[in-house]
C-alpha cells in the first residue's frame, strides 16, 4: 500500500506530524518499491489536493496524529484509508499502518478552533 504521510520533516526519520493540515512536510511512501517523495507544505498548496493528486497516484493509506472534519472526507471522497499515529518515525508508522496496528479514524478527530475531539 501506498501512503501518504504528514511529517515534520521530509524524511522516513522524522516524525509523523499531529496535524494533517499544519504539517511542515508531506512524505509520499511506496513500501513496495522503497521509494520517498517529500513535498514541503508551505502554506500554498491545500492539503486537500495533495490528497487528491496522491490518490491519482496509487496512494491509499493516510497517516497523521489528527484530521480535520475537511481532511477527513476529501479522504474518505479518494478512497483512503486514515491511519492515526502517536509522534513516533515516519518509517515506523508506516511499518505499524502496514500491519493494521495503527487505529483506523472514523471520524475527524480535531476541529478548527475547538479542543481535540475523540483523539488519541
Amino acid at each position: 500500500m501506498k501512503f501518504l504521510i504528514a511529517s515534520e520533516g521530509g524524511g522516513l526519520g522524522d516524525s509523523v506530524s499531529l496535524h494533517f493540515t499544519r504539517a511542515p512536510f508531506f512524505i509520499l511512501f511506496d513500501p513496495g518499491k522503497g521509494s520517498c517523495e517529500d513535498i514541503t507544505n508551505n502554506g500554498e498548496s491545500r492539503p486537500e489536493i495533495v490528497i487528491h493528486e496522491s490518490a491519482k497516484h496509487g496512494v491509499k493509506g493516510l497517516i497523521c496524529g489528527h484530521v480535520e472534519p475537511d481532511v477527513f472526507l476529501t479522504a474518505q471522497d479518494n478512497s483512503l484509508t486514515i491511519f492515526l499515529s502517536p509522534p513516533i518515525t515516519v518509517r515506523k508508522a508506516v511499518e505499524m499502518a502496514s500491519k493494521n496496528q495503527l487505529r483506523i479514524a472514523q471520524a475527524p478527530t480535531i476541529f478548527p478552533g475547538r479542543s481535540r475531539q475523540g483523539g488519541s
